[in-house]
């Protein structure tokens, strides 16, 4: 029988994913009530580019604009979300980004269903893969059958928003156990949101990227999701005919041909996947 306390913490994340969700909506409306039109640039400054990349991207993208300014004296600017939302605050509501750092294939197919044209750039550089989180002190889990067994609630994006909900709910598929946990699955934001729901003890697991988990002081890696899901990839694109479109460019550049930068990746954990000039993964 579910205690108060299970109905009360269980109520608290269904509160949370409305605020989500109406965050969201009122994000959409901020943009298409601002123009949000790439071809008014004058609506927004365009001496710092902004780019829209994936919430797994925070930490590590961080530093490397922080390297780029020291490097080069320009900045950058960011706003980091699940790719698949992201990309519809672009496409729908012409959101004033002037590159983008997705991972995953349902962000391109959003732009190419409205019409949008990417400029060239590096549509295949870092790789990534799944893991299975816990609290601190948790016992490692053998297969992903485990968490059907425990019966408890899980975290992970919503395959609607963000890529990592799509690549966890292959993973699980895969193992043949979605179908029986899936009235389980608390469905949150982006990845960086299941993980904090892990975090804060709402939830016992939660499926994540590998490089989120190194992120965190408080989860445990309880298990690796070696396949079962399709490749991670993250691109990394200017947008043509934004604002700023080369400011992106240059910054994204630097991103996939500095040796300090791509080591800023790999220590992460990221794999390089097909950056020029470097080996991609086996995987």
């Amino acid at each position: 029988m579910t205690s108060v306390c299970d109905q009360r913490q269980f109520q608290r994340l269904i509160d949370l994913r409305c605020v989500q969700i109406a965050l969201l909506l009122a994000i959409a409306i901020f943009w298409g009530s601002c123009g949000g039109d790439r071809d008014n640039p004058d609506n927004f400054d365009n001496r710092t580019p902004l780019i829209f990349a994936a919430a797994s991207l925070a930490n590590v993208l961080g530093e490397a604009a922080s390297l780029y300014e020291t490097e080069t004296g320009n900045r950058v600017d960011f706003n980091f979300g699940g790719s698949i939302t992201l990309a519809n605050q672009i496409a729908l509501f012409g959101a004033p980004a002037d590159g983008i750092f997705f991972v995953g294939e349902r962000p391109a197919e959003v732009f190419a269903e409205a019409g949008l044209v990417p400029a060239p750039g590096y549509p295949n550089t870092f790789s990534n893969s799944l893991v299975v989180i816990g609290p601190n002190g948790a016992a490692r889990l053998s297969s992903l059958e485990h968490i059907a067994s425990v019966k408890a609630r899980f975290a992970i994006a919503d395959p609607l928003l963000a890529p990592a909900g799509v690549y966890a709910r292959q993973a699980l598929e895969s193992a043949g156990v979605w179908d029986e946990i899936s009235s389980r699955a608390i469905l949150m934001l982006d990845v960086r949101a299941a993980m904090a729901a892990v975090e804060s003890g709402n939830v016992q697991f939660g499926i994540v990227y590998k490089t989120d988990a190194a992120t965190s002081d408080n989860i445990s890696v309880l298990y690796e999701i070696e396949d079962g899901y399709s490749p991670i990839i993250y691109m990394a694109i200017p947008l043509k005919g934004a604002s700023n479109e080369d400011g992106a460019a240059k910054f994204l550049q630097h991103i996939v041909s500095e040796p300090a930068t791509l080591a800023l990746f790999e220590r992460a954990g990221f794999t390089i996947a097909g950056v020029p000039g470097r080996p991609g993964p086996n995987r």
